[in-house]
């Protein structure tokens, strides 16, 4: 796989225009977290990448694929906003923590981590456009956040993100609780119970409470 080389937007808000740009943030921010980057692929590519993914960052913290988010349908502003914001932030932060030299170099590197964090977009986890899926789109963005280290980070660091700190605690709470009760199946009776156990594991990994699953 090709990895971008700098943070770019879609040039307008067509879906198809819009899904491909996050696509490529989510494909090297994945990379990051499983060391999976290419060597040629050097600590100065990323630090040039995320000094153009800061370059976007919008006035209340957050990013977005799309140069007007606000005229986006909610679904599609929940994909092209939030999520871009949790794997900006995520993507930031293991730069960060696994590069503290690279990441030195980059100002503020940390305050617009924090920034992204407490963002209205990202500092909730509340998905009332997505109906009965929300608890899936719930998963995803713990996913991401863990992937980035995020929740050890907010647990170490309370004052952070506390609004986020606590909303992760309270899906901790819910996913415990649909495992427990067995309801774990969304729409179209589908299971979703591997999927709520690995949100879990991946939660207790970075020690946020009450997340150990049998």
């Amino acid at each position: 796989m090709i990895f971008p080389r700098v943070f770019t937007q879609a040039p307008d808000n067509n879906f198809e225009e819009l899904a491909p740009a996050a696509g490529r943030l989510r494909a090297l921010q994945q990379a990051m977290a499983q060391n999976t980057l290419p060597t040629d692929y050097t600590p100065a590519d990323i630090a040039a990448y995320a000094e153009s993914l800061l370059a976007f960052q919008r006035e209340d913290g957050s990013f977005s694929v799309s140069k007007n988010p606000d005229e986006l349908e909610p679904d599609v502003k929940t994909d092209s906003l939030r999520f871009v914001t949790w794997t900006a932030a995520a993507f930031l932060h293991l730069l960060e923590t696994r590069l503290p030299e690279t990441a030195a170099q980059i100002p503020g590197l940390r305050t617009s981590i924090t920034r992204a964090l407490n963002s209205l977009p990202a500092s909730h986890l509340n998905f009332p456009e997505s109906g009965p899926a929300a608890p899936v789109q719930q998963i995803e963005a713990v996913l991401i956040l863990c992937e980035g280290e995020i929740p050890g980070m907010l647990e170490r660091e309370p004052a952070a993100a506390p609004a986020l700190k606590a909303a992760l605690h309270t899906v901790t709470a819910e996913f415990r609780r649909c495992l427990e009760s067995g309801e774990t199946s969304l729409a179209g009776a589908i299971d979703y119970a591997p999927l709520y156990k690995m949100a879990l594991e991946a939660l207790a990994e970075h020690s946020v409470q009450g997340t150990e699953t049998n």
